[in-house]
């Protein structure tokens, strides 16, 4: 069954540091005069945890594939036939497990042209699902959801259940993801699978998360982790122990969250999982790191790092020598953050790690540009944005495209720093980031400021602090009230 693990950690801008915004302040304070603060996407560019954990951003999945071709007997082939398509299956099942969708998709359908087979449509769907054709994916889960239920083949159609739960998960359709997953944890209590139930409110839990209900999220996670400990699975234990971690962290309570992560960190060790140990370090750091405490959390980053080196972990040494580098840059230290940051961007670009490198470049142009070096943060702004393009990762070109519009406000360049924002507000408002979207409006309202259209700046200004109150953010609507009083200032002269 479909269960979604803690996300693979990635850049997220958590806190300011008072030595980090002295030094971009000190680059930026002309800007500020004319036209107000800056906000970076995604609260402030500043600082950022690789931690793709967050509230917002569920983990990467896996799609349960179907085992076996699974003919219904009205649609029976001779053995012959049946022989050759499961040959070209499990030829088809390889590309797909090496990522080689549109390969495998191809094979899948080819088969289906002589072969009817509720398990080849899943993987057909699974093939749309992760090349992004999601109605294709949807309609290959109904074809198998109604073969696997004629034929009362419990295991296929709880497993098109849980594709079909994720498809609404990435589309959106909350209430009917909601729906779908009632179905099948109804379908585990039928058959009385608690490791399904321990899944299911792993997943129901995620689609209450993404709704914003973080409550209803963690009792639901509590349910999971409780079922996951009653059937022995210590994976599931860790996983759900991390994303209630995160509940807590996103809902305030840091102690909580500090106690979750160190029990993830407890459990691991227990079954021996270093990997694991590695990330709850580097975890119970980013905790440590909310909560102003450089030190500590320097010191478990570190230890963090030395353990996925041991193992030869290199997603995990990118990740941590990132994170090491960007509390360098919090503490002040450039240099040394500019030196872990690269270091990462090494071990990355070695392995792939396309989910990160946009933020590990964002990171490194954003010392640039406290340096007041535009023409080399915006180097691996774009850099960045090539990436995410290539990647098909909305988000961080979001982020890409509002840091470069901040550049070239800083470089003088107003039309095309608009353009910029613009361009990482549509995503940002696409994607649901409520956060990122009203930096953006920030950025836009500032650099109209500077133009000196006022209006357009007070506009703008005044949506993206609407944004902020609703959102709980109380930095960024001081910053914005800043921004708000220097244009007022600057329409009366």
């Amino acid at each position: 069954m479909i269960y979604m693990k803690n996300a693979i950690p990635r850049v997220y801008y958590n806190y300011l540091s008072a030595t980090w915004l002295a030094q971009l302040f000190a680059v930026l304070i002309t800007g500020m005069i004319v036209g107000g603060l800056f906000f970076p996407p995604s609260a402030q560019a500043a600082v950022k945890s690789f931690d793709r954990s967050r509230v917002s951003s569920p983990s990467t999945f896996e799609i349960r594939g179907a085992s076996q071709l699974a003919i219904p007997r009205e649609k029976r082939v001779s053995k012959e036939l049946e022989d050759k398509a499961l040959e070209e299956y499990r030829t088809g099942k390889k590309y797909y497990d090496k990522r080689k969708y549109k390969e495998a998709l191809q094979i899948f359908l080819n088969i289906l042209g002589t072969t009817p087979a509720p398990s080849l449509n899943v993987m057909a769907g699974n093939c749309y699902f992760k090349t992004g054709l999601y109605v294709k994916a949807l309609e290959n889960y109904d074809n198998a959801y109604s073969l696997f239920e004629r034929a009362e083949d419990i295991d296929g159609t709880a497993a098109v259940l849980a594709n079909t739960g994720l498809f609404f998960q990435v589309a959106r359709e909350y209430e009917k993801g909601l729906r779908v997953y009632a179905e099948l944890m109804a379908l585990h209590r039928q058959i009385g699978d608690k490791h399904g139930l321990a899944n299911d409110n792993n997943n129901i839990g995620i689609m209450h998360q993404l709704k914003g209900n973080l409550p209803e999220s963690l009792t639901s996670q509590m349910t999971a982790l409780a079922l996951h400990r009653e059937v022995g699975d210590k994976h599931g234990e860790t996983g759900t122990l991390g994303t209630i971690s995160n509940l807590y962290a996103a809902m305030g309570n840091l102690d909580k969250a500090l106690e979750f992560n160190i029990k993830v960190l407890t459990v691991s060790e227990e079954i021996g999982d270093a990997i694991g140990m590695g990330k709850a370090l580097d975890k119970i750091a980013t905790v440590y790191n909310k909560q102003g405490d450089l030190e500590k959390a320097l010191k478990y980053r570190k230890k963090s790092f030395a353990i996925h080196k041991e193992k030869g972990y290199k997603p995990g040494m990118g990740i941590t020598l990132g994170n090491i580098g960007l509390l360098y840059r919090d503490m002040g230290d450039p240099k040394k953050a500019l030196q872990y940051l690269e270091e990462a961007l090494v071990v990355q670009k070695e392995i792939g790690h396309l989910r990160v490198l946009p933020f590990t470049l964002n990171s490194i142009g954003s010392i640039y540009m406290a340096r007041g070096d535009m023409d080399g943060a915006l180097k691996y702004y774009n850099e960045s944005l090539k990436i995410g393009n290539t990647a098909s990762h909305k988000e961080e070109n979001g982020e890409s495209l509002d840091n470069i519009g901040l550049a070239y406000r800083y470089k003088g360049d107003l039309d095309k720093a608009l353009k910029y924002h613009k361009m990482a507000l549509e995503i940002f408002r696409s994607s649901g980031d409520k956060m990122s979207e009203a930096s953006a409006l920030g950025n836009m309202g500032n650099a109209y400021g500077m133009k000196g259209d006022y209006e357009a700046s007070l506009k703008h200004l005044s949506m993206a602090k609407a944004i902020f109150k609703k959102i709980g953010a109380k930095r960024e609507l001081e910053f914005v009230d800043v921004s708000i009083k220097t244009t007022k200032a600057q329409m009366k002269k």
